[in-house]
C-alpha cells in the first residue's frame, strides 16, 4: 500500500534533500553569531558568542581556541551521525 511505496520509493529519493536541509540548518544555527547578539542583547550564550566574548572581551585566546575546537569536534561528530543515518537509509532503499 501507501506505506510500502513511501519506504521503497519516496523516502530513498528524498534522502539527499533531507540530509542537505538538515545539515545546512544545523550549520547555520550552530555558527549563528549576529542574530543571538542583536536579538538577545548579549545575554544569549551560544558557542560562537562565547568564543567571541572569551577571546575579544577577556583576551583569553587559549580558552577561545579550545572552545572553537570543541565546537569543531561537535560539528564533526554530528556530521558523522548524519553519515551513519544516510548509510542506513540507503540500505533500506536499495534492493
Amino acid at each position: 500500500g501507501r506505506v510500502r511505496v513511501f519506504f521503497t520509493v519516496t523516502l530513498p529519493l528524498s534522502i539527499p534533500g533531507i540530509v542537505a536541509a538538515t545539515s545546512t540548518a544545523f550549520a547555520w544555527t550552530f555558527s549563528a553569531f549576529a542574530t543571538p547578539q542583536m536579538i538577545g542583547g548579549g545575554q544569549v550564550q551560544t558557542i560562537s558568542t562565547l568564543v567571541y566574548q572569551v577571546g575579544f572581551a577577556s583576551f583569553n585566546f587559549p580558552l577561545a581556541a579550545s572552545l572553537s575546537l570543541v565546537g569543531l569536534a561537535f560539528t564533526v561528530a554530528v556530521l558523522a551521525l548524519f553519515n551513519l543515518g544516510i548509510r542506513s537509509l540507503e540500505k533500506i532503499g536499495s534492493h
